[in-house]
């Protein structure tokens, strides 16, 4: 991701923000996410790799059938068309796959990218595009049929150089497959890494880890919206996995006109999601050790369609939340100023301008207890009933984001208690009405979540830094 940097400084400026929302893996309550059915688009493309201008080699299908290159992939990458039947623990049926690793790289450029063949755009109505959805689906399985160390695999959709509509990072790490996304926020000011937010798409095994040992089959549908937020729902092995901002403020950069997705890009990654969701890794090495092996990937579809009365899509899953209010971080606290009674068990929480136009589900400690998910206004401020059923008394209020991850809390939240259907301030404190510095205590910060035991984060914590501090 090196090119984030080096074309955020021609442009100067841009990052944080954005919108959308990740909805990843589990939350507090155990509710089965929903299946998600991709829809096939009017004007699609159906990879078949048996089909006849397709070469079973190394560094096909490169100059076949429309796959294209750019001067960053040298002659020497690692990928290759090959079938299947060569690497049967790999888990795919008989065909004929995509092989591509991070086994290698010229000596003055680690990124290579392999570009699929194009289809009618589809964008924002000023882009010119004559559709406003993109989808696309393939399988993704390990040649070996297992883990395979530092094995990296970047696969972007749009354009080579701007990846409009988002990017999908796999990496085997910790004895599992990361699945993870990096994008810009709708307030990025800069194209250097800070400014940038990441989140690991969380799996079922420790850490949001997904199993590295079966294929895995990934399906997105990015929604490019007029005057709002794009979005990509990210859809694995036919469950709705997450709901991710895409890069279309890293492009309005360098350009006013938004930016169209036409193809699919894969390429070897420098870059990963950061431990805290705060700009991303760099530095991400290729891998001798993968070479001739790597990741497989097949049942390639992609293509342009267009949908009407398309609305963002709220999480419908939920988020592994911390444990209990000692589990928060407490690098994640935030003032107590961010939160306001507004009336009777009403309240706003701001959470700044990064979470404009985003959604965020919202706790209360101690025992934790969804209050529910709220869409951000386009200040990033969310609005929230507290429910009848939570006790009157002192809370902790904790926010986390469509991936999971802690967005922020704060403490001593003193929440009133209802009779009758009136509202009565509990004996035990006063009413909440965080309005300034004689405010009530606040204390406790975040909470990462805890997913098979791991606390993987993703955005946030940056986003108070402009707002509250």
């Amino acid at each position: 991701m090196d090119d984030h940097v080096i074309i955020g400084r021609l442009r100067g400026r841009g990052i944080f923000g954005a919108a959308i929302v990740v909805a990843v893996a589990a939350l507090g309550v155990a509710t089965a996410a929903p299946s998600y059915a991709v829809p096939l688009p009017p004007d699609h493309l159906n990879v078949d790799f048996t089909a006849s201008g397709y070469t079973v080699a190394d560094q096909s299908p490169r100059g076949e059938n429309g796959w294209w290159y750019d001067s960053r992939t040298a002659p020497n990458y690692d990928y290759a068309l090959v079938n299947d039947s060569d690497f049967p623990a790999s888990g795919l049926p008989v065909g004929v796959s995509l092989r591509f690793s991070n086994a290698k790289a010229p000596s003055s450029q680690v990124i290579g990218q392999l570009i699929t063949p194009y289809v009618t755009a589809a964008g924002e109505t000023a882009s010119g595009a004559a559709y406003n959805t993109f989808s696309t689906s393939y399988t993704i399985a390990s040649a070996t049929g297992g883990y395979q160390d530092g094995l990296a695999l970047e696969v972007n959709v749009g354009h080579a150089t701007d990846r409009s509509a988002g990017e999908l990072l796999f990496r085997h790490v910790d004895g599992g497959l990361e699945i993870g996304t990096i994008w810009m926020p709708s307030d990025g000011v800069s194209g250097e890494v800070a400014a940038w937010r990441s989140a690991r798409i969380q799996g079922p095994l420790p850490g949001g880890l997904w199993n590295p040992n079966v294929p895995h089959t990934v399906s997105t549908v990015t929604h490019f919206v007029d005057d709002g937020p794009d979005q990509t729902d990210v859809t694995i092995d036919g469950t709705l996995a997450a709901v991710v901002p895409t890069w279309e403020y890293y492009s309005a950069l360098s350009s006013s006109t938004p930016k169209t997705a036409t193809n699919m890009v894969f390429r070897v990654p420098t870059s990963a999601p950061s431990a805290d969701g705060s700009g991303y890794q760099t530095g991400i090495p290729t891998v001798p050790a993968t070479e001739g092996k790597g990741y497989l990937i097949s049942g390639i579809d992609y293509g342009s369609s267009e949908t009407t009365n398309w609305t963002p899509a709220a999480p419908t899953t939920d988020v592994p939340a911390a444990a209990s209010e000692t589990a928060l971080a407490p690098t994640e606290e935030i003032p107590s100023t961010a939160i306001a009674n507004t009336a009777d068990r009403d309240y706003t929480l701001d959470l700044g301008p990064s979470f404009a136009n985003e959604y965020v589900a919202v706790y209360a400690y101690s025992t934790p207890t969804l209050i529910g998910w709220f869409l951000a206004d386009g200040s990033g401020v969310v609005s929230f009933t507290v429910p009848d059923t939570l006790a009157a008394g002192t809370h902790t209020i904790a926010a986390y984001d469509g991936t999971g991850a802690l967005v922020g809390w704060v403490g001593g939240v003193t929440v009133a208690a209802v009779t009758g259907g009136t509202t009565v301030v509990d004996p035990g404190g006063p009413e909440l009405a965080f309005t300034g510095a004689d405010s009530g205590p606040w204390f406790l910060g975040g909470a990462l979540l805890v997913l098979a035991g791991m606390v993987l984060t993703v955005t946030a914590r940056r986003r108070r830094e402009h707002q509250h501090r």
